[in-house]
């Protein structure tokens, strides 16, 4: 059986191509999400109040990174098709735009960050020493925002071009790094749980340099060239109408994990054990769907590589492998999951806090039964967002979130309490699911061409 699946990858080039894109985008996101998981693991040596203002600044932090994604994911679409027409100096003024973009947005953002990440903690009702080491960390990641978005500008040209081992080599890197430098902040400078967010800083600014050096510095290969680095209108409305979809995508689903956050403070009455564990379920949850968002992320380029050369068969075939792929790679992660949902729980818990790891197992255990259809689903987001119709894509996102907001809402506010937050997952999951199905089958996606009405307006 193995064999035979092993030769099926081999003689069919959709999946290799599939494969090919999507592990690198894997790789990325696993180390990238690692820079949280590692601040939660060494964080949670200090106790659980220290892992409860880590995890309660997840959304804020969450919230202005995903600004970047309306412009990046805007930037693989476009750059993707290009590339399906092998037209190399759009690419390069394409790329170049982009750069400009990111870095005078991400600097604006990183002020208004600031000066707002007190009030919305105060918001979520977190007081005491947990809201002081929480302001500490956010504010020193916000000021890494610069850094954050120059290496998504990065990550999204090689994203669409197709080869994204440069970028994941960088964030390989600059994770290990933290890894090291974590427990130098924290214990060795006694920085506590600022030391975390200065030595995941250092680490995505070494990241953002190494990005400039490959876009511009290296001569063999250079991307952006300074004389596209005046503004292009038709382009940047372009990036607005495919970014602000894609923005609203991400910004909802942190907006979500900021309402969930509130809701198991007021819930658990400020309680940090359960704070924690609900925050570390949730950070591995998310963790976990990095193959499914990897595989997706592939297939939308799959996608757009392939509506850019007008074949329309290789799109629809790129798109129900990907969907076969999540679902198969996420059901077994979800059941590898279940069963062992206490022992990963317990993995970031240091005095082995039985209320902490109780509740993120039980926590994990309801999640795992929706995230190989969450996987399925991703995928077929995959068709919108690399045919250009962000705007569908965000709805039906939009949608999964606001489902389980509004279950999670009403069910714990039933005898169930907290645990209703848990099952709301899999009840929005498979809600959704039904419906993106039955909108992509109607096959409107199909008909977009980006690079076509960008040049209709040149």
């Amino acid at each position: 059986m193995f064999k035979y699946i092993l030769q099926k990858i081999k003689n069919n080039k959709t999946i290799r191509d599939i494969l090919r894109m999507s592990w690198p985008i894997m790789s990325i996101n696993i180390f990238q999400s690692a820079y949280q998981l590692i601040d939660t693991f060494w964080v949670g040596r200090i106790g659980a109040d220290a892992i409860s203002s880590v995890s309660i600044t997840f959304p804020i932090i969450f919230f202005f990174t995903s600004i970047a994604s309306g412009v990046t994911i805007a930037t693989s679409i476009i750059i993707s098709q290009y590339k399906g027409k092998q037209d190399e100096e759009k690419i390069k003024f394409v790329s170049s735009q982009v750069l400009m973009i990111v870095f005078f947005s991400s600097v604006l953002l990183a002020v208004i960050g600031y000066l707002l990440s007190q009030p919305l903690l105060e918001l979520e009702g977190v007081r005491g020493d947990v809201l002081k080491n929480a302001m500490y960390y956010v504010k020193i990641c916000i000021i890494g925002l610069p850094a954050v978005y120059l290496f998504y500008a990065f990550q999204s040209i090689e994203k669409g071009l197709g080869n994204m081992r440069r970028s994941m080599r960088i964030m390989i890197a600059t994770c290990l790094l933290n890894v090291i430098l974590d427990p130098i902040f924290i214990f060795n400078l006694n920085g506590g749980v600022a030391g975390a967010a200065i030595a995941t800083i250092i680490c995505q600014f070494i990241s953002a340099i190494l990005s400039l050096y490959y876009l511009y510095g290296d001569d063999k290969r250079i991307i952006i060239n300074l004389k596209y680095l005046s503004i292009n209108k038709p382009l940047l409305k372009k990036i607005k109408d495919l970014g602000i979809p894609s923005f609203l995508i991400q910004a909802s689903s942190a907006i979500g994990l900021y309402i969930i956050t509130v809701i198991t403070v007021f819930i658990t009455k400020l309680d940090t054990n359960l704070i924690a564990s609900i925050s570390i379920g949730l950070r591995i949850f998310l963790f976990i769907l990095i193959p499914a968002n990897a595989i997706s992320a592939a297939t939308s380029v799959s996608v757009g590589q392939n509506l850019g050369a007008d074949n329309i068969k290789g799109a629809k075939r790129a798109i129900k492998l990907g969907c076969l792929i999540s679902f198969v790679l996420l059901s077994s992660l979800g059941i590898i999951c279940f069963i062992f949902a206490y022992k990963i729980a317990g993995f970031f818990v240091n005095n082995k806090n039985a209320i902490v790891i109780q509740e993120t197992g039980r926590f994990l255990r309801a999640v795992s039964l929706i995230f190989g259809f969450l996987g399925a689903q991703l995928s077929m987001l995959g068709a919108f967002t690399g045919s250009g119709d962000t705007k569908r894509s965000t709805l039906l996102t939009v949608l999964t979130g606001g489902l389980m907001l509004l279950f999670g809402f009403i069910l714990s506010n039933t005898k169930m309490g907290y645990f209703g937050l848990y099952i709301a997952f899999p009840l929005a999951g498979f809600m959704s699911l039904i419906i993106t199905y039955i909108i992509y089958r109607k096959e409107n996606w199909t008909h977009r061409r980006i690079t076509q009405e960008l040049e209709n307006k040149e």
